[in-house]
């Protein structure tokens, strides 16, 4: 198992406040291999609001990918439980933000993905799960 350094609290502060930017946001949350930052930017409430689906004014639907949530499903495999637990807790009606739920849940041990049942079936009854079944026709 690799080897992770806990960030300083400076490296913490300076990256909340730089993720003000959506732009470094999602540079430096795409870049980010180090699960020891999950309980960082928990505390900082970067993982409390997912994007919604976006209508635009001729009625299409845009489904913003949320760095974030890409960032906790390839940390998955190295801290399951608070990945599990972050997921869990979430409310989103966006299919992308739901794929990357579903890809964490396959990188868990089956005994952890469990958890993610009820917002998999939430989201499978409210037809937010249609994107994950591109190859089905």
């Amino acid at each position: 198992m690799p080897s992770f350094k806990t960030p300083t609290q400076q490296q913490i502060d300076t990256a909340v406040q730089r993720m003000r930017s959506p732009e470094f946001a999602a540079y430096f949350l795409s870049r980010l291999e180090n699960p020891e930052w999950i309980t960082p930017l928990l505390k900082s409430q970067l993982f409390a609001s997912p994007p919604p689906a976006v209508t635009d004014a001729s009625g299409g639907i845009c489904y913003p990918h949320w760095p974030a949530s890409r960032y906790l499903a390839r940390m998955a495999s190295h801290s399951p439980s608070e990945v599990a637990a972050i997921f869990g807790g979430l409310k989103t009606n966006n299919p992308s933000v739901i794929g990357d739920i579903l890809d964490a849940a396959l990188r868990m041990p089956d005994e952890i993905a469990i958890k993610l049942v009820p917002i998999v079936c939430q989201a499978a009854q409210d037809g937010t799960f249609w994107m994950r079944f591109k190859d089905a026709s």
